[in-house]
């Protein structure tokens, strides 16, 4: 997808847990800061996806076929949550062992699961009505959203103020917790002179503390819409004031961008031949930039828990 910007600073990122997109030719000085830690990807294969971590030259497998495919990490990088094929959501260690059973049975379609900001509870959709609402981790209670909210890949800013979702139809909005105040952003699946480019956006991969940045998907003219299941790569950065991709110092086009809960960016751009990962600053100043392994170029980045 094309999408043409002018380079602006991204400022106050903190998160809560395709094809590719264009970055702004410019890049910052890089400091001494190091990419390290370890990278979670996706890989599909035959009986499924692989849900894979990556540290330190070595790659292992931490769930395997449908798990692998809504996996995601709370705020604090120490839980993961994920859903069976039976619908079971289930909670483990991020390397997949002590495994935590829920007993309330989910639809994952459209519906995460997503952490809320506190790291305490999990949006997520019952498989009997496709109610949403959260269920708390610790005793597996459910209580469902305003019926304001009643959207699908639904967020929790990160300060634990705001919902973002999607309507299905290429826009995104938010309210607050309670249901009121409810907004649309700008720009996004509008079918009218203020969206030329035919801007539109399904899965909101993730969002800073305030929610006025969220990582998505971006889709452009006559691009596919493809399917309304929970996507989990973004590959760029809108301004939910103004519904517009913000343009990031990097070289190459960007393939996928990860909003971590520290504020930062980590940024994979470049072709497929020779991958590069970059880390920005929650101001969008450069920090690091290093070369992925040729060994994961046909992977899907994740996450990452520096």
């Amino acid at each position: 997808m094309a999408i043409t910007t002018s380079l602006l600073l991204l400022s106050g990122l903190s998160a809560t847990a395709a094809s590719a997109a264009p970055a702004a030719s410019t890049t910052s000085s890089v400091t001494s800061t190091k990419i390290s830690g370890t990278f979670y990807y996706a890989k599909d294969n035959y009986n499924g996806e692989k849900f894979l971590s990556y540290r330190s030259g070595k790659l292992r497998t931490v769930l395997n076929g449908y798990k692998a495919n809504y996996a995601e990490f709370s705020p604090n990088g120490k839980r993961l949550a994920y859903v069976t094929e039976a619908g079971r959501l289930q909670v483990s260690n991020p390397d997949g062992t002590h495994v935590r059973k829920l007993s309330l049975r989910v639809a994952p379609f459209g519906y995460g699961p997503n952490w809320t900001a506190n790291g305490k509870g999990l949006i997520v959709a019952r498989k009997s009505d496709n109610k949403a609402g959260v269920v708390q981790v610790s005793n597996g209670k459910f209580t469902p959203l305003p019926r304001s909210i009643q959207g699908i890949h639904i967020r929790m800013t990160g300060d634990g103020k705001r919902y973002l979702w999607s309507d299905g139809t290429g826009g995104i909005w938010s309210a607050r917790v309670d249901g009121t105040d409810v907004k649309r952003v700008p720009v996004l699946g509008k079918q009218d002179r203020t969206n030329p480019k035919q801007l539109r956006a399904y899965d909101i991969v993730s969002t800073n503390r305030d929610g006025s940045r969220i990582t998505v998907d971006l889709i452009k003219g006559n691009e596919t819409d493809g399917d309304l299941g929970s996507g989990q790569v973004a590959d760029a950065v809108v301004d939910t004031k103004t519904g517009k991709p913000i343009a990031l110092p990097v070289r190459g086009r960007v393939s996928q961008v990860l909003l971590l809960s520290n504020g930062r960016l980590l940024v994979r751009s470049g072709p497929a031949s020779k991958r590069v990962l970059t880390l920005l600053s929650a101001k969008g100043k450069v920090l690091a930039s290093k070369t992925e392994p040729s060994s994961l170029r046909n992977l899907t980045l994740r996450d990452y828990l520096p």
